[in-house]
């Protein structure tokens, strides 16, 4: 027996959960929600799958480090597979870096890695030339501030981010 796909893994999860480990019920948004750009003008544009008036939600994200691209096999998965799903809604986010996907490199248009440029444990101790560059201080990165607002209006249970 072959194991199961990350997306089907994923949808089996959500589906599977309690309805008592979830939050209030989510408001009802539209499918589609561009929650920001990116420092050269790249739409963040998150894609809701599965039942809308489900409490239970999710997020999945596939690409911040633009040159780590293995993600998309998943989430464009997700977005194929699973828009039927029932009893879970999964907010779908391709890339929160389109630049540096664009680019094929980790880091965004200004140089900044941002998976360390959210305020949860920021340090600014790396230098600019470094792979590691949090940035000048924390969410002063586009890319950050919209997974920001993001996080705030869907309020996900769960999160997954590809590396």
């Amino acid at each position: 027996m072959s194991p199961r796909p990350p997306a089907a893994a994923l949808a089996g999860v959500l589906a599977a959960l309690p309805i008592a480990l979830w939050g209030a019920a989510a408001e009802e948004l539209p499918a589609r929600l561009i929650p920001g750009h990116s420092v050269g003008d790249g739409a963040i544009k998150p894609v809701r799958i599965g039942d809308p008036s489900s409490e239970r939600v999710g997020m999945v994200v596939a690409v911040i480090h633009g040159d780590e691209r293995a993600g998309l096999r998943v989430t464009r998965r997700l977005r194929r597979g699973y828009a039927g799903l029932r009893g879970a809604q999964i907010w779908v986010v391709h890339t929160v870096n389109p630049d540096g996907q664009k680019a094929g490199t980790r880091k965004n248009a200004r140089g900044v890695d941002l998976n360390r440029n959210f305020s949860y444990d920021w340090s600014g101790v790396e230098p600019p030339s470094s792979g590691y560059y949090a940035g000048p201080e924390p969410f002063s990165e586009p890319e950050t501030r919209a997974v920001r607002r993001l996080v705030r209006r869907i309020r996900p249970d769960v999160s997954i981010w590809y590396h």
